[in-house]
């Protein structure tokens, strides 16, 4: 059986059963399948030209804004997986087993496949003196460009590239991660708007309203000004230095953590008082909100686990915006339901995307938000490397180089 140019659209199909029979033999050519629930099943604005499916099994799969060109798979079995904005192209797969899989430091190295950049790109590549590429191409490539003399990356977290080269000699040129003042002012604005909202209660508002309820009281009596709160900001790099900026043009008195006092010429003007590694107990006790926009480093990770929040101030609300590992979602749970915490509000997460069997998702002390406090726009990346370009010309270091000591 042949299906041609075929658009299925809002179909649900309820408790189906696609067993080997069905599947076999059969060929979707140039289908389009739009919101199609097939048992579990949810493929959302999803494109497969030229596919081959034999002896297939879906369980439990979200298919979000992908791409399949010329795929075969074969005795495939998909198990509780998730992926997003996937383009694969002339891939085989036979007999592949992929099941509750998350991305952590075990599986971290299939993303940097052998081939992934294949022979004749890395041929090309060969003369160039300067390498402008997404991070997931650069680990098995670097030493094979033996005339590069800097690297610019497109990502503004760099922990691929950290984790990768942990065990292996260090690139020895420049290696520069994206930065941009808007990047950082997204970051500030999820930050503030989260505050604001916590406190005036918006997303209590907004259940009264869709009850047609006119309930004037809310979380507090008399709602809080970011004047009167201190926030603590863990992390004052660029993307901190940002978000204190913007709390302290609210008049927040701003609080920040880092791993050692800055030198002068680091210390930002917005920061009322600097706390270092050793007083994490003592910053915890000051802040009325803790954002963490702290990088993914071995120092940082799980920095906020076991009972370390035991010390944070009553009522205490937690943003997290920096990376999902400086405390596990156990952790998170244990704090709030002990009162340490009085909120939990989260865009990031140890496996992303989150698992619908993660209890934070029903969690009544749990805003989630799907990793979207800041968003990279190209034009920010080609700023980045024009300002790191011209330096380059003058003879001058490139900015925003990653330090392999620190991870970041």
């Amino acid at each position: 059986m042949a299906l041609y140019w075929m658009i299925l659209y809002d179909l649900v199909l309820d408790d189906l059963v696609l067993d080997y029979f069905v599947l076999i033999g059969l060929v979707f050519d140039d289908i389009v399948l739009y919101d199609l629930v097939l048992d579990d099943l949810v493929l959302d604005d999803l494109a497969l030209y030229d596919l081959v499916l034999d002896d297939l099994v879906l369980d439990d799969l979200v298919l979000y804004g992908i791409v399949l060109d010329d795929l075969v798979l074969d005795g495939l079995v998909l198990g509780d997986l998730l992926l997003y904005d996937l383009v694969l192209d002339d891939l085989e797969l036979d007999d592949l087993v992929l099941y509750d899989r998350g991305l952590d430091d075990n599986v971290l190295d299939d993303l940097l496949l052998d081939d992934y950049v294949d022979e004749e790109t890395i041929a090309a590549l060969r003369e160039a003196t300067v390498l402008f590429a997404d991070n997931q191409n650069l680990p098995k490539i670097l030493g094979r460009l033996p005339k590069l003399q800097w690297v610019q990356c497109t990502f503004a977290g760099v922990e691929l590239l950290t984790w990768y080269f942990k065990d292996k000699p260090k690139p020895t040129i420049p290696v520069t991660r994206m930065s941009s003042e808007k990047f950082s002012q997204m970051m500030a604005e999820h930050t503030i708007g989260w505050i604001i909202n916590h406190e005036r209660g918006w997303l209590e508002c907004r259940r009264h309203q869709v009850k047609c309820k006119w309930v004037k009281k809310t979380r507090y009596p008399v709602y809080r000004s970011l004047w009167g709160l201190t926030v603590g900001v863990m992390g004052l790099g660029t993307l901190g230095k940002v978000v204190a900026k913007f709390l302290k043009m609210f008049h927040s008195c701003v609080h920040a953590y880092t791993s050692a006092p800055p030198s002068p010429g680091h210390r930002s003007s917005h920061v009322d008082k600097y706390w270092h590694t050793g007083e994490l107990h003592m910053f915890l006790k000051q802040c009325d909100y803790i954002i963490n926009v702290l990088p993914s480093t071995p120092s940082t990770r799980w920095l906020l686990g076991g009972d370390t929040l035991e010390n944070a101030k009553r009522n205490a609300v937690f943003i997290n915006a920096g990376r999902g590992d400086v405390i596990s979602e156990g952790d998170i749970i244990k704090a709030l339901d002990a009162g340490w915490l009085s909120c939990a509000i989260l865009d990031v997460f140890i496996s992303e995307p989150l698992s619908p069997q993660s209890p934070l998702w029903k969690h009544p002390k749990v805003v989630i938000t799907p990793h979207t406090a800041a968003n990279i726009i190209p034009e920010d990346i080609a700023e980045t490397f024009a300002l790191n370009f011209r330096r380059y010309q003058q003879g001058l270091p490139p900015l925003f180089q990653i330090d392999w000591n620190k991870c970041y």
